[in-house]
């Protein structure tokens, strides 16, 4: 209220005794709206456009606010954009409420950016970030004046208990080429996209996706079928894959051909929004993965999980009270690198744990378990598919992967030294 008295003393409205003058007015007007765009980027002023324009716009005539063009940001963030069209509802669950709202209505606008990662973890990591909400066509002013002009604040999305699985298959859409091995061109190769659930993200406020150069006959977990069933509904494959000792500790993989991808996202929606539905959704994740099977088709991989609570390196369940330390996991909750097999590890007792393999990925997928998701998931493919895939009776997975133990592994702490001393090597 304090500042609309002055906004309309700028604007040549009455002025007031006793209060700032109207130059006064202005500059502290234009301090809060600098320190707001500083905090919230693609954010709009008092949820005022109107106002948010005004004082843009005044600061900039004035000389009192210069913004840095985002030309000269991108030499040294550069990435590539692409547009596309969401064909379903975005759902986000509300975390003070538990409700599930809609954070992105059908047919809206999206823009994807692809970077790379400035801490790469994977072959090629990179990620994909949303618009945040601003210009990203074309070259004008308001394309230049990056997070400062919003164009779409709703595009502006947090990353936690909001899974999007659209933009995970329209980024795999654009990374993989509809073909096989024999037929990618020279520098080709195929990518994965994932998102990270909430226990496995380190930032919250910034919608992104997780890209790395790979495919799904790289990881043997993800490989692992049971009984797939063709379904027209997705023109592909649909099978359900029990990883633990507990029908609930599966994921749902779906090979499908990419102009089937709006079905597929379809399917998963109804998925998703049954079992946040019928249970607690503020304690349900899930860890979304889609790459290429090198044949020239996608594969999506979606598992239902709890959203693991950690505290000094350990993770809890919420549904059971189980923890990460019960099974001798060297993470606390699965992310998507470690839902497929990919394990960080930072001392010896924790490679030691990755290198039991299967055995530690059926701990994962045990630990992580949501109390009647599989049932759940079932009653909803039951509804949307004319012939669903039979439920498995027990677990699939088998010992695989086990690597030698010798030679002795460095910790991470050698890892790191001699990546500095290669560095100052570098700038020597």
């Amino acid at each position: 209220e304090f500042l609309e008295v002055h906004l309309k003393a700028v604007q040549g409205g009455p002025s007031f005794p006793g209060l700032l003058s109207k130059r006064e007015a202005t500059a502290l007007q234009l301090r809060e709206f600098v320190s707001w765009v500083h905090a919230n980027p693609g954010k709009v002023f008092q949820n005022n456009s109107a106002l948010h324009r005004q004082l843009l716009l005044m600061g900039m005539w004035s000389g009192q606010i210069s913004v840095i063009k985002r030309t000269e940001m991108e030499d040294i963030h550069r990435y590539l954009p692409f547009e596309w069209e969401r064909s379903v509802d975005l759902i986000r669950v509300d975390e003070s409420t538990g409700k599930l709202l809609v954070a992105r209505p059908v047919a809206s606008a999206e823009w994807s950016r692809l970077r790379k990662n400035a801490f790469p973890y994977a072959d090629s990591h990179g990620m994909g970030i949303s618009s945040g909400g601003i210009e990203e066509a074309g070259s004008g002013l308001l394309h230049e004046l990056g997070t400062a002009a919003p164009t779409d604040e709703g595009a502006k999305m947090g990353n936690w208990l909001c899974n999007d699985i659209e933009k995970v298959v329209q980024e795999a859409l654009v990374l993989n080429p509809p073909v096989s091995w024999a037929h990618i061109l020279p520098g080709e190769d195929f990518h994965e996209v994932a998102q990270n659930p909430k226990a496995g993200s380190s930032i919250g406020a910034t919608q992104h996706t997780q890209i790395a150069r790979s495919h799904v006959k790289e990881w043997p977990l993800y490989s692992l079928s049971h009984a797939p069933v063709q379904c027209q509904e997705v023109g592909g494959l649909v099978d359900l894959v029990q990883v633990g000792d507990h029908a609930d500790a599966f994921f749902l993989k779906i090979t499908f051909p990419h102009s089937q991808h709006a079905a597929v996202c379809k399917l998963l929606k109804a998925v998703r929004c049954h079992i946040l539905s019928s249970v607690s959704a503020v304690n349900v994740d899930f860890n979304v993965l889609c790459t290429s099977n090198g044949t020239g088709a996608l594969v999506l991989i979606f598992t239902p999980i709890a959203n693991i609570s950690k505290d000094k390196g350990v993770g809890k369940n919420p549904f059971t009270g189980e923890v990460s330390s019960q099974y001798g996991l060297p993470v606390p909750a699965m992310d998507s690198g470690s839902g497929r097999g990919s394990i960080m590890c930072t001392s010896e007792e924790e490679w030691a744990a990755g290198l039991k393999g299967a055995v530690m990925l059926e701990g994962l997928y045990n630990l992580t378990r949501v109390p009647n998701a599989f049932k759940l998931t079932y009653e909803c493919l039951q509804k949307e598919l004319a012939s669903p895939p039979p439920a498995p009776k027990a677990k699939v997975i088998k010992p695989f992967h086990r690597i030698p133990t010798t030679p002795k592994r460095p910790v991470f702490q050698d890892m790191l030294e001699g990546m500095i001393a290669a560095h100052a090597d570098c700038r020597s």
